[in-house]
């Protein structure tokens, strides 16, 4: 059994007032947990982290700390040197070699989180591990925004350019914390910062906030300004990714127990999906027009050619500071724009998955009460923005991820490829070639469509006399075009020799014998080639 299955030791599914997932705590545990609360309220963070160092490789016991010294390791992963130097100098001075405090407690919670996501019962106790998913779900929980408070975008000035929006939040009620033990209680109570921030949770619940959070990480995630960059780099891309995928282990657990799908129709499942953890994360953006603000957030500061035509979010730190640098920082390491791009870009790749995994879990024929999105918007909406990409870098990096793993890649790379045949026609009646589901249906089908994909003549210079105007929507194309054949390999390798797969490399060798002309266009057919026998 996995993380979302394993219910041995679970006591809130039969309690009022506690988590489903909810697990009580033995005299050993309680132990731990208070031992951790003291260190912790002495502020002794180094003595703290080292307690833990010290169990991540007792392969025989897994030391589980309670979900507030969680939540303050997230919050000392946010005390990054680059503007918090003098602090943690302060609280660590005898640290001559080891790494800085926030990356040792970055190193502690991906160990926590791999140790979720495996839950091994043949390495650690059963019950061990139902603990350490109920401490991380309460921690991830008090982080994920409420359904009381939701963002609207308000519109703050028209300009010549364009229009400029800030968040305003309506408070709908209140939902103090609660704590989820009679026999132990938390930190929280009684620490309100780490090392001068604000504790996470408690940071993240202003208004607004958790929306600032993840558009201050995209858009400094390509920043060329040494502090603004490490404050995404360092700080918060890694820290949003750990957000994301506690998300994601708690949207399975609520799937699989909470949802109860098996015992209701299939509208009521559907209602009972907007409660569930990813839909509420999502509707903190938008409930009604979702599918626009999102997509416009996700892309936000990457290049394509309506990005100036939108709503231009207005973000600021996080945290105090942290768009300087301290005096006595000094930077060690050069980022390439390549690392970069390939860097943000996979984060916005997983936010997208993140929607799709929660439409993916609709029933055929429904869609959600809240947030407001359908699968065939979505896939248009992003499709289009790809397809006007001015940054070939920034396209490619988005379609570099594994379609096994993003399986919505190669519908993006159809809706895509699509809107450039829109761009190279110059018409804006329907397309539809439908690959996807024809590579479902038979080998022979999806190759015949690729056949006339490229006879359309997209896929080589169709302007004469400036033919270097059309080369960017061909190498687009072409990417596009290759994550497609990449996912039919993986599905229908036994085609590979079949006659119609020869068709289908001749009509490729037809195009590239058209671009022999064009130095810069790369040849279809070695690509492919290398791509089957990769």
């Amino acid at each position: 059994m996995g993380y979302a299955d394993s219910v041995e030791f679970i006591k809130g599914n039969n309690s009022v007032g506690l988590a489903h997932y909810h697990v009580e705590l033995t005299e050993a545990q309680l132990g731990t947990f208070e031992t951790l609360n003291s260190i912790c309220l002495l502020d002794n963070f180094d003595h703290l982290l080292l307690f833990l160092e010290c169990q991540l490789y007792d392969g025989l016991n897994l030391t589980v700390p309670p979900f507030d010294i969680f939540l303050v390791l997230l919050t000392l992963a946010t005390v990054s040197d680059h503007y918090k130097d003098h602090s943690t100098r302060s609280n660590d001075p005898y640290n001559a070699s080891r790494a800085p405090l926030n990356k040792r407690a970055l190193k502690i919670l991906f160990f926590y989180l791999e140790r979720l996501k495996e839950f091994d019962t043949g390495k650690y106790g059963r019950y061990e591990l139902e603990l350490l998913r109920c401490q991380l779900f309460l921690a991830s929980d008090s982080l994920s925004p409420q359904r009381k408070r939701f963002d609207r975008p308000r519109k703050l000035r028209k300009t010549v350019a364009n229009t400029v929006y800030s968040c305003e939040v309506v408070d709908v009620g209140e939902n103090d914390f609660k704590e989820p033990y009679k026999s132990y209680i938390s930190c929280l109570g009684q620490k309100s910062t780490v090392l001068g921030n604000r504790i996470i949770n408690s940071q993240l619940s202003y208004p607004g906030e958790f929306i600032n959070m993840i558009l201050w990480t995209l858009c400094n995630s390509m920043q060329d300004h040494p502090a603004l960059y490490l404050a995404s780099h360092d700080v918060w891309m890694p820290l949003l990714g750990i957000i994301l995928d506690l998300l994601e282990l708690r949207q399975d657990y609520f799937v699989s127990q909470e949802s109860q799908a098996k015992n209701m129709r299939k509208a009521e499942y559907v209602q009972k999906l907007s409660q569930s953890p990813v839909a509420v994360f999502l509707e903190s953006i938008d409930s009604l027009q979702f599918t626009d603000l999102f997509c416009e957030y996700i892309f936000s500061k990457c290049d394509y050619l309506s990005a100036n035509n939108g709503r231009e979010a207005l973000v600021h730190p996080v945290y105090h500071g942290e768009a300087t640098l301290s005096n006595t920082f000094h930077l060690r390491i050069k980022y390439t724009k390549s690392y970069k791009i390939q860097k943000s870009i996979a984060l916005r790749r997983k936010l997208i998955g993140i929607a799709f995994k929660l439409l993916s879990e609709v029933p055929s024929g429904h869609r959600l009460v809240y947030p407001r999105m359908e699968a065939d918007d979505m896939i248009n909406r992003i499709s289009v923005i790809l397809s006007e990409f001015n940054n070939l870098e920034q396209f490619r990096a988005f379609f570099s991820g594994n379609p096994t793993s993003s399986y919505f890649l190669p519908l993006l790379a159809e809706g895509t490829l699509l809107q450039l045949c829109h761009t190279y026609k110059n018409t804006s009646d329907p397309l539809s070639w439908v690959i996807i589901s024809d590579l479902l249906s038979g080998a022979d089908a999806f190759l015949d469509k690729c056949i006339s994909i490229l006879e359309t003549g997209l896929f080589i210079p169709w302007d004469n006399e400036t033919p270097q105007d059309s080369i960017l929507d061909i190498c687009k194309a072409d990417t596009c075009l290759l994550v497609l054949i990449k996912t039919f390999v993986r599905l229908s390798g036994v085609a590979l020799g079949s006659a119609k797969f020869e068709a289908m490399l001749s009509a490729v060798k037809k195009v590239d014998a058209a671009r022999s002309r064009q130095a810069c266009l790369p040849r279809l057919h070695p690509l492919i080639i290398k791509l089957i026998h990769s």
